[in-house]
């Protein structure tokens, strides 16, 4: 079954709060969907989980204009 979660950021920074449950997801072995209102934050938040430097480093993604979907975590 699918699981779907919302968060309300008040004082995490969008990028911040995406590393650190992408992260969860991916230690859970589980793959994520995120959505983005428009193709500028949509690279934005890309360029941002490249930059990422936290305790476990970079988080492996790809975006729509990278293809293969199904390889991407």
């Amino acid at each position: 079954m699918a699981r779907c979660d919302f968060y309300h950021l008040f004082q995490t920074p969008l990028e911040d709060a995406l590393a650190q449950l992408l992260r969860k997801v991916l230690q859970a072995k589980q793959r994520a969907v995120v959505l983005a209102p428009g193709e500028q934050q949509a690279e934005e938040l890309t360029a941002a989980l490249w930059r990422c430097d936290g305790p476990d480093g970079w988080l492996p993604h790809g975006n729509s204009a990278d293809g293969f979907a199904a390889d991407q975590p």
